[in-house]
């Protein structure tokens, strides 16, 4: 009685993850797929050796046959470098830009009515008691929006236009620096403004 060995299937195409999704392509694997179609190979061998998916391979293939036919109809030096660039660049991918489904026009004039109440509070005097971007998503929350901590941060970020601010870490030795953080509150009484 004979055994056969059994090995594992391959899997038909890699499956690569990187920044942007699955099947990205870097720089060197579309060269090495052009490279490997000049020395003569057809495009299954070169799917099924690489491991790209073979419309893949026909995409990269089909680009650089076109850039070849209008590189020998150029005659034009910078137009020629133009394409010989384009050839031999990285892959691009079409970004989606997607509707937006959580930050509607609704949410949108409830969070700049909470920032001009912020403006309101500053102008009395009452900078510790206005909201924050955490205070004001809490806020949307209850009023049952749904939308992410990260849309209404980006969303107040842009309608302030204030770049995103840096904070360096520093550390002393115990009792080599002393900090202090005075505050001022305005109380309201029978209609006068008292400072504490």
């Amino acid at each position: 009685m004979q055994t056969k060995i059994l090995h594992p299937k391959k899997p038909k195409y890699r499956i690569k993850i990187e920044c942007g999704g699955i099947g990205v392509l870097d720089l060197t694997e579309k060269t090495d797929v052009i490279n490997r179609y000049i020395r003569g190979e057809n495009n299954s061998k070169i799917s099924r050796e690489t491991g790209i998916s073979r419309p893949t391979v026909i995409k990269y293939v089909n680009e650089y046959v076109a850039n070849q036919q209008r590189f020998n109809e150029i005659e034009s030096e910078k137009q020629k470098e133009e394409i010989i660039i384009s050839t031999y660049s990285k892959p691009k991918y079409k970004t989606r830009v997607g509707k937006r489904y959580a930050l509607t026009a609704d949410i949108e004039s409830e969070i700049i009515k909470c920032l001009k109440e912020n403006e309101i509070k500053k102008q009395k005097g009452n900078r510790k008691i206005v909201m924050t971007a955490v205070d004001i998503h809490n806020y949307l929350l209850k009023e049952k929006h749904g939308i992410s901590y990260r849309s209404v941060a980006l969303f107040i970020q842009k309608y302030n236009n204030r770049p995103k601010e840096a904070f360096i870490r520093q550390q002393y030795a115990a009792g080599e620096v002393a900090e202090f953080d005075w505050g001022e509150i305005t109380l309201y009484i029978e209609e006068l403004d008292l400072w504490y």
